[in-house]
């Protein structure tokens, strides 16, 4: 007859559903040893049969109290006695996650929090969030995943977070939890500026990219004195400005910058420095008669695109090697009075402060018949 085994150790209590249990050996060299479970006391079902003398990783699926036995057999011989101990108490509860990321610090107000996996498989987890140090809590997320991306916080203030595990017929888990996370909102900076690097008109277009922050407001400055003194040209949620005027000849720096109420304003985006030489754009025509028989020309020409310029109209009558101012004034015609001969014309546009545009000239000579 096989002799019993010598001991059976089975822990008392668990709260995973997965145990080892080990025994002593049998004065019988070379036997099977039987281990069974029971959760009645009454029923027993084998869990291992073979020649070690212990068994890793029982599960118990339910809480409960499991009664364990084990006997040893082998051919030829009678088997064992069971050898019995203690009971174990089940009351499953998942493990806490085993960590929690939190940064430490936001300026956007939206966060990326991530946590360690529980012992337990298949489990919920629950992350929860306070703004009152700890006084209350409100759930932001649950569920199986790891983690949970782009958690708002819509204010200023210091965020403690929390995440425990919970799954069915299990006791929830203790809480994990991490620093806190101090939110100061401040608005991201615009991605860029763009404004032209130089200019003959006085007029250009700005723009520029959105902030990362929704809904803010963009307050465009210039600077004439190397960036001595700004002053705002713009104040808006567009992205752009167009037809900003520069009155006078120099280079002029342009910043932005984002703003919104509860928010740090962003830091400026700034970018090269535009240089303003004003210079009168050309009459965009000249119209001559080719031929006239009344001695007094009709000359007409289309505007400069800079306003408030004066035009300067030129008559040749020697195929354009000497001219002569014929008409100066802010017209865009003059009825003009020659003698017979072919004359050649030229108009230009001038202005105080800008460069005098270039010459726009007849297409043809006018030639005069009395």
């Amino acid at each position: 007859m096989c002799g019993a085994p010598a001991s059976l150790t089975v822990p008392d209590t668990n709260g995973t559903g997965s145990i080892n249990v080990t025994w002593g050996a049998s004065d019988v060299s070379g036997a099977t040893y039987v281990l069974q479970q029971s959760s009645n006391g009454i029923d027993y079902t084998t869990v291992y049969s073979g020649t070690s003398l212990y068994k890793d990783s029982i599960t118990m699926a339910a809480n409960g109290t499991y009664i364990y036995r084990v006997k040893a057999i082998k051919t030829g011989y009678a088997e064992s006695d069971y050898t019995t101990t203690n009971s174990c108490s089940v009351t499953l509860m998942c493990g806490a996650p085993s960590s929690l990321t939190v940064p430490a610090t936001s300026t956007t107000g939206t966060i990326d929090v991530s946590w360690g996996a529980s012992s337990a498989s298949g489990a919920t987890y629950v992350l929860e969030r306070s703004n009152d140090n700890g006084e209350n809590y409100t759930t932001v997320y649950s569920g199986t995943s790891l983690y949970k991306y782009n958690i708002t916080m819509a204010a200023n203030g210091t965020y403690i977070y929390r995440v425990k595990a919970i799954k069915t017929g299990y006791a929830e888990s203790d809480y994990t939890t991490t620093n806190s996370c101090s939110v100061t909102l401040k608005c991201g900076a615009p991605i860029s500026l763009t404004v032209p690097n130089t200019n003959s008109t006085g007029t250009i277009d700005v723009t520029w990219k959105a902030s990362s922050v929704s809904g803010v407001t963009y307050v465009l400055e210039r600077s004439s004195d190397n960036g001595e003194n700004y002053t705002t040209v713009y104040s808006g949620t567009s992205l752009y400005k167009y037809n900003i005027t520069m009155a006078a000849n120099g280079t002029y720096i342009y910043r932005v910058k984002a703003i919104k109420t509860g928010y740090a304003e962003s830091d400026y985006t700034t970018t090269n420095s535009c240089s303003v030489t004003l210079g009168c754009g050309a009459p965009t025509s000249l119209t001559v008669p080719a031929t006239n028989t009344t001695g007094i020309v009709y000359v007409t020409w289309g505007s400069s695109n800079v306003s408030g310029v004066t035009y300067t109209l030129e008559q040749s009558s020697d195929d354009g090697q000497n001219y002569t101012t014929v008409y100066s004034g802010t017209s865009l015609y003059k009825n003009n009075s020659v003698p017979n001969g072919t004359y050649t014309y030229r108009v230009k546009a001038t202005k105080t402060g800008y460069i005098s545009s270039d010459y726009t000239y007849s297409a043809v000579s006018c030639t005069v018949t009395k």
